[in-house]
């Protein structure tokens, strides 16, 4: 059995951080702090060549090779653990959520599995179990052949594979495959019916022709049939778009499989940026007691409801908000010597709004709905009893921080939605009037469309939406309508 004390979440993290320092890897939260320790780790020489192929990843999304090349060239033992940083906060988030699945099991597949962070964490966590990794890039298991041997591990297997040309001649309990079913990134999945709906039809041409585009049908069934019958599948996909989500969804419940606990997705980040991703599935062949239903409804949560500025932009923006009115206001001394002024309340009817000043520089602001307003002030420290402890204090000032400023305040908007959850505030707005509007459809029925307008209080807004999901929704007061109305004949030029 495992020598692990216990397998929470917190201990597992922990054990997982040390195992992360033991390839090298560091944490970091900021991108100018990574990237200027990239340039002290690498020579111009390597961060050149890495540049260009990240450039032809991106050029050919679906040509396998430019992406091992890519792989290959990140195995190396020089550029192994300054790339790999950057993914530090995903490995920390994911690795623990798997692992005690990993516990239940005798045998485990890991696809697509690099250089094998994760792989060899699970080894060295379960060292009773057989673990084996494939992954197309042979430069990638190399590396991990290397360091699972200078650590003793033995119950490894490395195999080169790309499915489907290379088949799986094996059978294991649990297969677990992170970011490795889909061969593009940015592949949007399915379409909806319409630029005002997020629904799919049920169309079997389309999900067939979807599947074979991005690979998911092929190397779902090659990992199937290496699956016990009784067998445990892991997928942690970049699918939180929706698109992608519904056609991973649909092609896993045309396979027989069954959800065998709800999907999970996980927030983590990366530089400066926080990512939700996954979600993460867990999968049975064997039909469950309790049942789980597939959703393909966008994912929402409140926090997508919230627009963020720091800094100048932060004050510039707050003294812009129309009829604006003070409901919570309150100051905070700390004992190092810093005064912070938090104050929430509404505007233009439709916002709610929050606002910090720290004596030292620090200025934030979050603008919501009014749905949002009891998360506005607990993201800000605003509340009319107590206060945060000073150590939250400067844990959050320190995050502020880190938020980067706009150049130029007077180029931001009021507010901006780039979620999903942007399509019912838009319908939500008070006394919306459209101006212009144009719906342009292409010859395989897609559609994109976009309006500009009125609403409460001389307010003007931007709505723009497609039938891959992407809504955007952007609104100013009327002396700035001229950013919008700009913003507007971009895109028709864009669209026609």
């Amino acid at each position: 059995m495992s020598r692990l004390p216990d397998l929470t979440h917190h201990a597992l993290r922990r054990h997982l951080a040390d195992h992360l320092a033991s390839w090298g890897l560091h944490p970091f939260t900021s991108e100018n702090t990574y990237y200027a320790w990239q340039r002290t780790m690498l020579s111009q020489e390597e961060i050149s060549h890495l540049n260009d192929l990240v450039r032809a990843r991106q050029a050919a999304p679906q040509d396998p090779q430019a992406d091992q090349a890519f792989y290959d060239l990140a195995a190396r033992a020089s550029i192994l653990p300054v790339l790999y940083s950057q993914r530090y906060h995903y490995y920390l988030e994911v690795g623990p959520r798997i692992a005690p699945l990993v516990a239940q099991v005798k045998s485990l597949l890991d696809f697509g599995c690099g250089v094998g962070i994760l792989t060899t964490w699970y080894a060295a966590l379960f060292p009773e179990k057989r673990i084996v990794g494939v992954d197309r890039s042979q430069a990638s298991l190399d590396a991990a052949r290397q360091w699972a041997k200078g650590r003793g591990l033995t119950n490894l297997e490395w195999k080169p594979c790309a499915l489907p040309a290379e088949p799986i001649v094996d059978l294991f309990d649990c297969i677990v495959s992170t970011h490795a079913l889909f061969q593009s990134e940015s592949d949007p999945g399915l379409p909806s019916e319409g630029w005002n709906s997020f629904h799919r039809a049920h169309d079997p041409v389309r999900q067939y022709a979807g599947e074979a585009r991005t690979g998911i049908g092929a190397r779902l069934d090659g990992l199937l049939s290496v699956l016990h019958p009784a067998g445990t599948l892991v997928l942690f996909e970049k699918a939180s778009h929706l698109g992608r989500r519904v056609l991973l969804q649909r092609a896993l419940a045309a396979r027989d499989l069954y959800l065998a606990a709800p999907p999970c997705y996980v927030t983590y980040r990366c530089l400066d940026e926080m990512i939700e991703d996954g979600p993460l599935y867990l999968l049975s062949r064997l039909s469950p007691e309790v049942s789980y239903a597939w959703d393909e409804a966008p994912h929402t949560s409140y926090p997508q409801r919230l627009y963020r500025q720091a800094g100048v932009a932060a004050g510039w923006l707050r003294h812009r908000l129309p009829d604006r009115r003070v409901k919570i206001q309150h100051t905070v001394r700390l004992n190092s010597g810093e005064t912070i002024t938090c104050e929430a309340g509404s505007a233009a009817g439709w916002f709610a709004y929050g606002y910090l000043e720290a004596s030292r520089g620090v200025r934030a602001l979050i603008v919501g709905d009014q749905e949002a307003f009891s998360l506005i002030c607990d993201e800000l420290g605003v509340r009319e009893r107590g206060s945060w402890t000073e150590a939250i204090w400067h844990a959050k000032l320190a995050e502020w921080r880190m938020v980067g400023e706009s150049p130029e305040p007077e180029q931001m908007p009021l507010y901006e939605n780039h979620w999903p959850v942007a399509q019912a505030l838009w319908e939500d707005l008070p006394h919306r009037v459209v101006q212009r509007e144009a719906t342009h459809r292409d010859e395989d029925g897609r559609e994109r469309h976009i309006e500009y307008g009125r609403c409460a209080q001389g307010l003007m807004y931007l709505y723009w939406a497609n039938t891959f999901d992407q809504r955007q929704l952007v609104i100013v007061e009327q002396d700035r309508a001229e950013l919008l109305r700009n913003y507007f004949d971009e895109c028709l030029e864009q669209a026609t």
